[in-house]
């Protein structure tokens, strides 16, 4: 069984995804995404486009969903989406699923049946941090914008314990983005 288990997770693995600031953070304390504005706007490819055609599902928190609801049209078309939440949702969406995020491998393992390509945890920081602490997470990607933010929704929030990690892979962008790809060691 931990053959065909190493076998999935190789071949669709559990991804970490997101841009943070040098200092770590994934947004500003009100969650907005107006900071990465400038970083967009430079036109330079940073990957994303290559990243998202080997994304087979995605699973998200309610706090970014519901940022995600703000913006121009939904981003995700064709791609399963499950927001995790203790809280019942107040209307239904037919592009997502909601799940209460009590048993995360099973949500994994669930994914990873219905869908080809990867399982892409797009966040937010309470997202990382349960699939982290599970043993769940087979890569970390961040993208690291130069700027400091000082303040706001850490990419990591304490607490999960130590967990190894191996570089794979850097990037170094015309924007002063940096690019960091790492695999999550097993535990």
């Amino acid at each position: 069984m931990a053959d065909k288990e190493e076998s999935s997770a190789d071949s669709q693995p559990v991804q970490i995804y997101a841009a943070s600031s040098v200092d770590g953070f994934l947004a500003p304390a009100d969650g907005s995404v107006a900071w990465l504005e400038d970083f967009d706007a430079a036109g330079i490819d940073l990957g994303y486009d290559a990243f998202y055609d080997e994304v087979g599902s995605i699973i998200t928190g309610r706090i970014t969903y519901e940022q995600i609801l703000t913006f121009d049209g939904w981003p995700y078309e064709g791609k399963p989406v499950v927001v995790l939440s203790k809280r019942k949702p107040g209307e239904s969406s037919p592009v997502v699923r909601w799940n209460n995020g009590d048993d995360l491998a099973a949500l994994v393992t669930e994914l990873r049946s219905e869908t080809k390509g990867n399982v892409w945890l797009l966040g937010g920081g309470a997202v990382h941090r349960a699939f982290l602490a599970a043993g769940l997470v087979d890569e970390v990607w961040t993208h690291v914008i130069p700027v400091m933010l000082g303040d706001g929704i850490p990419m990591f929030p304490p607490e999960f314990p130590k967990i190894p990690v191996s570089l794979i892979e850097t990037r170094t962008y015309a924007n002063d983005v940096i690019m960091l790809r790492y695999r999550v060691s097993p535990s």
